[in-house]
């Protein structure tokens, strides 16, 4: 038998546990998502005007809040329009996708009392570690060496990519490579050096042999020279970076590099211009780069803008002496839900014109090449050229496998664009010698498949036919430049 004392205490904890459950409840109800990116439908009255009372981030892990703040365009204590706000949400799930840091991200509004909301930004992050065997053809392109087949020219290795390593969506790529050649390079960027974020720097470092070199193009293919049995050029560079990054969209990059390359006399036989006949080539290099960019998803993007300027400046001798300015821009015209246009523009000039043979890559190096030219090399000093394409969305699915280890697996989105293109360029050469793309239009055309898998692994099988009359399918595993 309880005693009226206790009786009395019982009846007191138990209406202040009914009291709290009340209050529960009250908020609760008080509570209610206006607006989520996952589920635009349910926004009515978009008029409204609400203050951003707090902004709550879920399901970072590694990646520090401030990381997920800088990527969006509002804050605490700011008063917008519901229509404002959705514009900012997804933008804001835009700017985060963009990060490649997360799988998925939604962005919502919650109501918390009269014209008071929370924001929620709830994340899931990627697996930030990406280990990569490769093997590569050395000296020539892959439908060529399947004519002969000679495993000797033949390069294999690993590429090990650690992102977002402190948080801070920092990344540090480290390359081996064996076999015809030899190679080892460490890159780290996104070192930040101020509270906002603005400021981040980064280095690389590289040495490498090898024993196959291209000294000179005739006919618009590379003619190498090799050694089997001792390397014939090596190198190695060095180079540290500062990136300015005022905003969102527009970045800043100023560099500095040292390059100390070693070359067989042999070359500067077979070609007096190789490097001016000189074995052994330094030289320092500055280069500022303006990149903005503006893209729903800059792994594939299907709307926006962007463009790129950069200038370099290697050397400052008769070995090497180098003025380079690129220019590009492009733009995604979205068509319907299903399909967009894209336009690329690309402009190079280096000065003076007369460089030596390893100052002339264009076409064909550094990744930039003109669809049903991918056989040749075009070699200049000047040109540029322009790429358009129609794409439509033939496939988007999600696959799921259940991991609890692996929970990136869960979510496997897989698009599948079928597309139609054109390409048109030129390319000035001050002596052409047999080289019979240069100075003169080129122009090409064709049709492929864009597959996009795992959010930014692209692989883009084209047909593409040339002026010439040639045609060919080839791959490629990189957006096109």
């Amino acid at each position: 038998m309880l005693t009226r004392k206790t009786q009395k205490w019982l009846l007191i904890v138990l209406l202040c546990l009914a009291g709290t459950q009340a209050s529960a409840q009250l908020a609760l109800a008080e509570t209610s998502i206006i607006y989520s990116t996952s589920d635009a439908g349910r926004t009515t009255d978009t008029t409204a005007v609400y203050t951003i009372r707090e902004i709550s981030i879920e399901g970072n892990k590694r990646t520090k809040d401030k990381i997920i703040l800088r990527e969006l365009s509002f804050g605490e204590g700011e008063q917008y329009p519901l229509s404002e706000l959705i514009r900012k949400f997804n933008n804001a799930r835009m700017q985060l996708m963009n990060t490649t840091l997360f799988e998925s991200v939604v962005v919502s509004l919650e109501s918390l009392r009269g014209a008071e909301a929370i924001v929620n930004v709830s994340v899931t992050e990627r697996c930030y570690v990406f280990p990569t065997p490769f093997i590569k053809i050395v000296g020539q392109s892959f439908q060529d060496w399947c004519k002969s087949m000679n495993f000797e020219q033949v390069n294999y290795g690993i590429k090990l990519k650690q992102k977002n390593i402190s948080g801070l969506n920092d990344q540090a790529d480290l390359k081996w490579s064996n076999g015809y050649t030899k190679e080892l390079s460490l890159t780290y960027s996104g070192l930040a050096i101020d509270h906002d974020l603005k400021w981040s720097a980064g280095f690389s470092v590289g040495h490498g042999q090898a024993r196959d070199v291209a000294y000179c193009t005739e006919g618009n293919k590379r003619m190498n020279f090799n050694n089997a049995n001792r390397f014939i050029y090596a190198y190695t560079s060095g180079m540290m970076s500062l990136t300015y990054r005022p905003a969102i969209r527009t970045k800043h990059t100023f560099g500095i590099g040292y390059t100390h390359q070693t070359f067989s006399d042999s070359l500067g036989k077979m070609n007096a211009k190789f490097s001016n006949r000189t074995s052994t080539v330094t030289y320092p290099e500055i280069f500022y780069n303006l990149q903005y960019q503006d893209l729903d998803f800059i792994p594939y993007p299907t709307k926006g803008y962007a463009a790129n300027f950069l200038f370099q400046k290697r050397g400052f001798n008769s070995a090497v002496d180098l003025c380079q300015l690129t220019a590009r821009t492009t733009a995604f015209w979205p068509l319907s839900v299903s399909s967009f246009i894209n336009l690329q523009v690309t402009g190079t000039i280096k000065l003076p014109f007369e460089q030596p043979y390893t100052q002339q890559g264009f076409v064909g190096q550094n990744g930039m090449f003109l669809q049903g030219y991918e056989d040749y090399v075009i070699d200049g000093v000047a040109g540029g050229f322009a790429k358009a394409s129609f794409n439509y969305s033939l496939l988007q699915h999600d696959f799921h496998i259940a991991s609890k280890k692996f929970k990136q697996l869960n979510n496997i989105p897989l698009k599948v664009y079928g597309k139609v293109f054109g390409d048109a360029g030129y390319v000035y050469n001050t002596s052409p010698g047999t080289n019979f793309l240069n100075n003169r239009a080129l122009y090409s055309g064709g049709a492929g498949i864009d597959i996009v898998l795992f959010y930014d692994v692209i692989f883009r099988f084209e047909y593409s036919f040339n002026h010439l009359g040639q045609n060919g399918l080839y791959l490629h595993d990189k957006n096109n430049l």
